[in-house]
């Protein structure tokens, strides 16, 4: 017992910086955006520090045998769920399944296909706002985020009606709306944007392509034919 913990009495300075760097940063990621991904700054700081403890802890006899069964087994742990995870990924990584293919079969609504078709058919000047999406990095045009919670160049909360979302975004240069509708009904705090969204698109744009519920309108015309493909 006392051998334990007399590693952390001894310790070296740059691993106490770093534990202390880790907790200042744990406290303002507390206090503000909880998402799991904003703490991946301090995980490399994490994993120094707890490599110093193993190679301590190794030490020092039994216990040293102990922690290295303990680091063997989390290895192998996280290897075979790693493998279950991403088993059905290795046909596509190995080149026996298409990556087309792949992401078409995917189940978190994707927007790779209506992506790509604006992709092949929209000029390169136009530009795409998305609406219950933010999947961007499918598309090769330039894109904006549309959602109120994302994005702050369109105020919705400050429109009383669709023509006022029009002007603003004329202004930006949107020229596309790509919208997913399997999430943008779920959003709550969305709901005066889905509503505007909504009365504009039924006045201003056309759908010139739809697939899986995923819409992508020309913005800005009179709504007079339906492309369906």
């Amino acid at each position: 017992r006392i051998a334990f913990f007399s590693i952390f009495k001894k310790r070296d300075p740059i691993i106490k910086y770093l534990l202390l760097f880790s907790l200042i940063f744990s406290i303002f990621w507390f206090f503000t955006s909880q998402q799991s991904r904003l703490l991946l700054p301090i995980f490399p700081l994490l994993a120094i520090c707890t490599a110093y403890v193993i190679n301590r802890l190794i030490n020092k006899n039994i216990l040293g045998v102990l922690v290295m069964f303990i680091v063997i087994f989390t290895f192998l742990f996280n290897l075979v769920i790693n493998i279950g995870i991403n088993i059905n990924k290795m046909p596509v990584v190995f080149g026996f399944e298409s990556e087309e293919k792949y992401l078409e079969n995917l189940k978190d609504f994707n927007p790779y296909n209506i992506s790509e078709y604006a992709n092949q058919n929209l000029k390169p000047n136009s530009v795409v706002l998305l609406f219950g999406e933010s999947r961007g990095y499918y598309l090769d045009v330039p894109y904006m985020w549309g959602h109120s919670t994302t994005q702050g160049v369109i105020e919705y909360y400050k429109m009383e009606n669709e023509e006022e979302l029009l002007k603003r975004l004329k202004s930006l240069g949107v020229t596309h709306i790509l919208i997913n509708w399997n999430y943008a009904p779920m959003i709550e705090r969305e709901q005066k944007a889905i509503g505007l969204m909504t009365r504009l698109i039924e006045k201003h744009s056309v759908v010139i392509y739809n697939h899986k519920n995923f819409y992508l309108y020309k913005s800005f015309q009179k709504k007079k034919f339906l492309y369906i493909l």
